[in-house]
């Protein structure tokens, strides 16, 4: 009897070796694929390792570039402040001699105003001698008139007086 339980025993010792041994087989296989699958993530993630420095590169790269076009950047903006600046100043500039040229402008309206005034006086002025110079034109010729008158006078008077010394010695005689 102890035999048969040892026979038993040995049967289900087998029986249990045999589940522990396919159990181990099963296990073996399951960490072989898995194994294999580790090795395929592996080679994976170093491949994906690989593209992810070349991305890190590629980005250090467009980083650097990025910053020289930012330093560009800020020196055309800079370049462009001070045109502006420049700018601002010619206007005022511009603004002022703008300013400064409306005054001469403004000057020179009332210079000519003045002046159209000043030749306005003188056109009445001129009229007033041409007048004048006709006024004195006929009085001229007026006293012209008057000398010849009086010349013609003195002429009489000499005559007479002439006449009048000869008719005194006449009357002497």
């Amino acid at each position: 009897q102890q035999r048969k339980q040892l026979d038993e025993h040995q049967k289900e010792f087998e029986q249990m070796k045999q589940e522990l041994e396919l159990k181990a087989r099963n296990r073996e296989e399951i960490f072989e694929k898995q194994a294999g699958e580790l090795a395929t993530q592996k080679i994976a993630l170093a491949s994906e390792r690989v593209s992810i420095e070349q991305q890190q590169q590629a980005l250090d790269k467009q980083l650097e570039r990025l910053a020289t076009e930012k330093i560009a950047a800020e020196r055309q903006r800079q370049d462009l402040d001070d045109q502006k600046k420049a700018l601002e100043k010619a206007n005022k500039k511009m603004e002022k001699e703008a300013s400064s040229l409306a005054s001469e402008k403004k000057r020179v309206r009332e210079d000519m105003e003045a002046a159209a005034k000043l030749k306005e006086h003188l056109d009445v002025e001129a009229t007033k001698l041409l007048s004048l110079q006709s006024s004195l034109e006929e009085r001229e010729q007026v006293l012209v008139v008057r000398a010849k008158e009086q010349d013609d006078v003195a002429k009489r008077i000499a005559e007479n007086r002439e006449s009048c010394e000869k008719l005194q010695e006449e009357l002497k005689v």
